[in-house]
C-alpha cells in the first residue's frame, strides 16, 4: 500500500512540474513586470534584490548556469545521516582537591597603628 501512495505522490509532483513548465514564460513575464513596477515606484533596492534572486535561481541547462554561484555563499556540505554514537570518558579514582583545615586555635589579633612623619 505504501508503494501506491508514493507512486501517486510522485505522479502529482510530475504533473505540477509540467504545468509550471508550460506557464514558465508567463510567470517570468509577470515577475519582471513586478520588478519594473518597483523601479518605477523608486523601490530600487527591492527591484535589485528581486533581479538578484531571479538570476541566482535560474535553472541549469546542460549543467551550466547563467552566472556562477557567488564565492561568498556558503557551500552546502554533505551532512552525515544516520545514528551518531558519542563516547565520553570519565576518569575515576582521582580525589577532589582537599580544602585547608579550619584553624583549631584562634588567630592572634592584629592592630594597625598609623605612622606619623
Amino acid at each position: 500500500m505504501a508503494a501506491k501512495i508514493n507512486k501517486g505522490f510522485f505522479t502529482k509532483v510530475r504533473v505540477a512540474r509540467e504545468k509550471l513548465q508550460e506557464r514558465a514564460e508567463e510567470i517570468l513575464t509577470q515577475y519582471l513586470e513586478v520588478v519594473k513596477q518597483a523601479q518605477e515606484a523608486g523601490e530600487y533596492e527591492v527591484a535589485a534584490k528581486s533581479l538578484q534572486w531571479l538570476i541566482e535561481h535560474m535553472p541549469e541547462e546542460d549543467g551550466q548556469r547563467m552566472v556562477d554561484t557567488h564565492v561568498d555563499k556558503a557551500k552546502q556540505e554533505q551532512i552525515q545521516q544516520g545514528p551518531r554514537v558519542q563516547i565520553g570518558i570519565q576518569l575515576g579514582g582521582i580525589n577532589q582537591p582537599k580544602a585547608l583545615p579550619a584553624p583549631t586555635t584562634p588567630l592572634p589579633e592584629i592592630t594597625v597603628e598609623p605612622i606619623n612623619e
